[in-house]
């Protein structure tokens, strides 16, 4: 797992979840879109996800985040 989805799979201090914002998730799939290459953008995205109970939705990003920067897979 990459640092960076390893930081993003860490739970808030109360670990609650809470619903996926639809504006905002949509608002960084379209953001990707426009740059497929844009990490800090995927990552908030996957932290965004995985807060809201999505998680293969998240794992899908995590994936592409390693295939970016697969030196990154520590």
């Amino acid at each position: 797992m990459s640092v960076a989805c390893k930081i993003a799979t860490e739970t808030d201090l109360e670990g609650v979840a809470v619903s996926v914002d639809p504006v905002l998730s949509e608002a960084l799939e379209r953001a990707l879109l426009a740059d497929p290459a844009a990490a800090p953008v995927r990552l908030h995205l996957v932290r965004v996800l995985l807060d809201g109970g999505e998680a293969e939705r998240a794992l899908v990003h995590c994936d592409a985040l390693l295939q970016s920067a697969p030196e990154d897979a520590a």
